[in-house]
């Protein structure tokens, strides 16, 4: 089970890690950027002022850090896309060190802040102190936050979930609604992120079987009348009544001699 379900304005963890991602890595490029600037100009002025070794160290060392987390940050970006949670554990390794270092720096903050009020009376300095401590402590909580999501993008994409065709299914919600049993079908209807999208004529779900009769039709009938056994006897002609007899002829060579 996934730490987080949804990620603020994101409504699943997928985009948002993607969002975290691109977040670490602009402020990481922007870091080693300064960072690099920082340790050029005091290596260019280190035999004038005389800069601890100790100093200059401890700013290669966190710009090393640094550049460790813009390479974990463009493995996320690459391991969410081909959807392998492999890429994905750099960040998570990197990312607590990030917020351990940020918290040991928010305890110096608060302690330098507390002798510039309480033992210099300097309060400006003390201003100017509180001041970096809450952004250092609203980086911590966007930090601790991303270092969340990623996570949860992790338990996902481990769990067999994560990938967009999921994302997908679960903003889509299907309701099956039975519109006219008697005629036979069901209609599906699909809602997404709470819009119902109209329903489609044409596409019917089979009922199973025949319906069954609405009531107020007269009840079908069982099976075929009985056939009839044979033809009806057939009543018989009347006689007929015969024709008058000819009369006939006389044979021939009976002929009557020809009167003169």
């Amino acid at each position: 089970m996934a730490i987080m379900q949804r990620c603020c304005c994101f409504d699943n963890v997928r985009a948002g890690a993607m969002a975290a991602a691109i977040y670490t890595l602009v402020s990481a490029a922007v870091c080693l950027a300064y960072g690099v600037y920082e340790i050029t100009t005091l290596a260019g002025i280190s035999h004038l002022y005389g800069v601890s070794e100790a100093t200059f160290i401890s700013l290669c060392i966190y710009q090393a850090l640094v550049a460790l987390v813009l390479i974990a940050s463009i493995l996320v970006l690459v391991g969410i896309s081909v959807n392998q949670r492999g890429y994905l554990i750099m960040f998570m390794v990197m990312k607590p060190l990030v917020i351990l270092l940020e918290g040991v720096s928010c305890i110096l903050y608060v302690v330098q802040a507390i002798y510039c009020f309480f033992l210099l009376a300097k309060q400006a300095g003390g201003y100017v102190y509180v001041m970096l401590l809450a952004i250092l402590l609203a980086f911590v909580v966007l930090d601790v936050f991303c270092f969340l999501v990623v996570t949860s993008q992790y338990q996902e994409l481990r769990d067999g979930r994560g990938r967009p065709e999921d994302v997908l299914a679960a903003r889509t919600t299907t309701h099956t609604i039975v519109t006219n049993p008697g005629m036979g079908g069901a209609v599906v209807v699909t809602q997404q992120q709470g819009y119902v999208v109209p329903q489609q004529q044409g596409y019917v779900v089979p009922q199973q079987g025949y319906p069954a009769q609405q009531p107020g039709y007269p009840a079908q009938q069982q099976g075929y009348p009985p056939q009839q056994q044979g033809y009806p006897a057939q009543q018989g002609y009347p006689p007929e009544q015969g024709y008058p007899p000819q009369q006939g002829y006389p044979p021939p060579g009976d002929n009557p001699p020809e009167k003169a």
